[in-house]
């Protein structure tokens, strides 16, 4: 259904004849500001012959044309729609009713908020129409609502990124500003990850893969804790492990003793203390959860709500091929890893957050022998997609009966962490951390010199 046509209460939708009146009066004066319309767009138009005039003021612009009421009645009359228009008295009154074409950036605002505000109306009839479908699975019916919210989001004006010469200079000088200023950014909570990377950055895909048991899970939540020391607002999504068994992973790192221990009732009077005084805390922290059985496209949905209401630094997505849209007998997996790759990739940009993705590793590693077990960007399961989209990629690997690569001593504590991907940085020598059986946890191995004297894998 369009959305220039009357609402389904009989209502006209929202709109302003007159601010999108003043968009084309002040592109008759002064063609050169059409670079200060922002995102807007023809379709945002309500009165269907000033979108297409708009449209036409584009044409000229990307071939580098002069725009005025003569070249812009030229190409309307080329295309057979000058009449249709209102003909050239038509763009006069637009120029003698324009108060002053250096206040087109707020006109062409008032005409994409009342734009949006269509696009929601029609979001809700298209939402009506799934409810109407009374799908037999309701998680069909929940895929579909969330893909139609998403879609919204991402065309509603917020993320629709076309950036002006002016909004350009700004983004560069906040950037110099913010480097000048040494302003915080989130860091993994390791010395040797900070070191390489400079922390944690605001709009990268991030992910990291291993094959199974080697400790992704375990390293998520480490850097989660670790990133929740620094106030940050933390979307957890476990796709693999209850949340039940995660916070039982939390509770042994608290009382420093196994799982094992946890489950034949190991528990003293003190340890419930210990427990009682973390829930408390807990509580009242900025970390919140996803469970199993969720899809990249609620994923989406739930960490912009949160960015709204609540604010929202980062997300941790454990693990990728355990999305609920990720698998299944309809299409190919390269395609369904694919569509949530860019899905992720896109939570990030838009909301300008940093996403990290678990993700396996295929077998084929294990058969290796030597350095040859070494992972590399092709061992990641389903990589096309994965290794195009993610901007840093950090493969995990131990030693095959804990042997060092280097020819060092067995020690199967050790996990080693190659950075085998990274947009902006390159790649960068392998970093260790160490397992800490008593405080059921990865810590630091060494010191940031350690880690730059050693090779790269």
């Amino acid at each position: 259904m369009e959305a220039n046509k009357t609402s389904t209460t009989g209502n006209l939708p929202p709109h302003d004849i007159a601010a999108e009146e003043c968009v084309i009066g002040s592109l008759m004066i002064d063609g050169e500001q059409i670079i200060n319309t922002g995102t807007l767009q023809a379709c945002d138009f309500y009165h269907e012959p000033l979108g297409i005039i708009f449209s036409a003021c584009q044409t000229l612009y990307h071939r580098h044309e002069a725009i005025n009421q003569i070249t812009v009645g030229s190409e309307l009359q080329r295309i057979g729609k000058l009449e249709d228009c209102g003909g050239v008295s038509y763009l006069i009154h637009m120029v003698s009713v324009t108060p002053s074409p250096l206040d087109i950036d707020s006109y062409s605002d008032v005409v994409r908020r009342h734009s949006v505000s269509r696009q929601a109306i029609v979001l809700g009839q298209k939402i009506e129409y799934v409810g109407f479908e009374s799908n037999p699975d309701s998680k069909t019916t929940v895929e579909k609502v969330n893909g139609l919210v998403s879609e919204f989001r991402k065309n509603s004006g917020k993320f629709r990124g076309l950036i002006t010469p002016r909004e350009t200079a700004d983004i560069m000088f906040d950037t110099i500003t913010k480097y000048k200023n040494n302003e915080p950014v989130i860091r993994w909570g390791y010395p040797s990850l900070d070191a390489i990377t400079s922390g944690i950055h605001a709009s990268e895909f991030i992910v990291i893969g291993a094959r199974p048991s080697i400790g992704k899970t375990q390293l998520m939540l480490d850097v989660a804790e670790n990133v929740g020391r620094q106030g940050k607002k933390i979307l957890f999504v476990s796709a693999e492990m209850s949340i039940q068994h995660l916070l039982e992973r939390k509770v042994a790192h608290i009382l420093h003793k196994s799982i094992r221990e946890l489950r034949k009732g190991n528990i003293s009077e003190d340890d419930e203390a210990k427990i009682m005084e973390r829930v408390a805390l807990i509580s009242e922290s900025n970390t919140y959860w996803l469970a199993a059985n969720t899809s990249s496209q609620q994923i989406y949905s739930e960490a912009a709500r949160l960015q709204e209401q609540t604010g929202l630094d980062i997300v941790f997505v454990d693990y990728l091929q355990k999305l609920t849209d990720c698998y299944g007998e309809k299409e190919n997996q390269n395609i369904r890893v694919g569509r949530a790759c860019k899905t992720l990739k896109d939570l990030s940009f838009d909301l300008n957050i940093p996403v990290i993705a678990a993700s396996q590793l295929s077998r084929g590693v294990e058969h290796r022998v030597g350095d040859d077990q070494i992972p590399t960007l092709s061992d990641l399961r389903d990589s096309g997609s994965i290794e195009q989209d993610a901007d840093v990629v950090f493969l995990l690997h131990r030693t095959k009966d804990g042997t060092a690569n280097d020819g060092g001593v067995k020690d199967p504590s050790l996990l080693y962490i190659k950075m085998a991907k990274n947009r902006q940085l390159g790649t960068a020598p392998h970093q260790k951390l160490r397992w800490n059986d008593e405080q059921h946890r990865y810590c630091n191995y060494g010191t940031i010199e350690e880690f730059e004297q050693e090779e790269i894998f």
